[in-house]
């Protein structure tokens, strides 16, 4: 909901920039057509998802100078904006992206789309990116110097390999990989001060849960279904924490205390293998009495799928 509300002011303030562009500058430069390389990658985009099967492809391969009526083309003055096609019947592997040098949103989600993510770091206005439930393999793209970067959806896919690095992604919000076959330790997110969702679960992950610090706006937390070990860092710095899911994995030690504004009933810590000692608050936030119910033996991780 957040992100549709931000993607609302924008083009909003698109809007007003296009109003007033049509009040205080000449025609031509109101309707100019987009560059021929963003054309060309629209073609490029189409041709290789398999375009004349799509759900929907009104206008799609129209005159030079249609590009922006397209069906799920969006765009900003002279130049490609959004690409909006989820659930379109897209077949096929993506092409590369480099073209769209002023694209900032795109969701190809729900699709039938295969191979890799293509390289991303070139599009440094992107702050929408979802890849969501398609049939991506390959690896992860780096997202290196993508500072523009607010939502990163990449699960329900066929990725293996293992998280790039977050460092440096200021503006991200949510980032979400689970559901797929990633490997490797979890990245390290301590101080990124915008982060609100955080969600690998499901996958192969290994090593330990990293410092959970610098994380003021973090609301929900998955991690479950991995093979994650050792101790739990300190959640004390969580204030803003709603949702802790961290079960099926091989953690053990002492549970830290929880953070006081997770909702009830609705975190999960166990199975793991947590030394067992009484804590109402954890209770609480689990509703399991005691939290530590199903903890015990290490479990085998279980690798679902969704989002619950």
């Amino acid at each position: 909901m957040l992100l549709h509300i931000q993607r609302s002011a924008r083009r909003g303030a698109r809007g007003l920039a296009l109003i007033a562009s049509a009040m205080f500058l000449a025609p031509s430069v109101v309707s100019a057509a987009i560059p021929a390389s963003e054309r060309a990658a629209l073609a490029a985009l189409y041709s290789a998802t398999t375009g004349t099967g799509w759900t929907n492809n009104l206008g799609w391969l129209g005159a030079p100078g249609t590009e922006c009526t397209w069906y799920g083309v969006h765009c900003f003055g002279d130049h490609v904006s959004d690409i909006d096609l989820p659930g379109n019947n897209l077949v096929g592997s993506l092409p590369s992206l480099a073209g769209l040098t002023e694209i900032e949103y795109f969701n190809v989600s729900g699709n039938q789309l295969q191979g890799a993510i293509p390289p991303l770091t070139s599009l440094q206005r992107l702050y929408y990116a979802d890849f969501g439930s398609n049939r991506f393999g390959g690896t992860l793209p780096s997202l290196s110097g993508m500072t523009s970067l607010s939502l990163f959806y990449a699960g329900n896919n066929q990725i293996t390999g293992s998280i790039p690095s977050l460092g440096g992604l200021t503006g991200l919000q949510f980032f979400a990989v689970h559901s797929n076959q990633l490997t490797g330790a979890l990245p390290s997110i301590a101080g990124m001060t915008n982060l609100i969702g955080f969600n690998v679960r499901s996958n192969r992950l290994t090593g330990s849960i990293p410092p959970l610090t610098g994380l003021p706006n973090l609301v929900n937390f998955r991690v479950y279904d991995n093979q994650l070990g050792g101790l739990v860092p300190s959640l004390a710095a969580l204030t803003s924490l709603d949702v802790f899911r961290i079960e099926n994995n091989l953690l053990s030690g002492a549970l830290p205390p929880p953070p006081a504004g997770l909702d009830p009933g609705v975190s999960s810590v166990c199975p793991n293998a947590f030394t067992a000692v009484a804590n109402a608050a954890w209770d609480a936030a689990t509703g399991q009495v005691p939290w530590h119910a199903n903890c015990g033996a290490l479990p085998d991780p279980v690798y679902a799928s969704g989002f619950d």
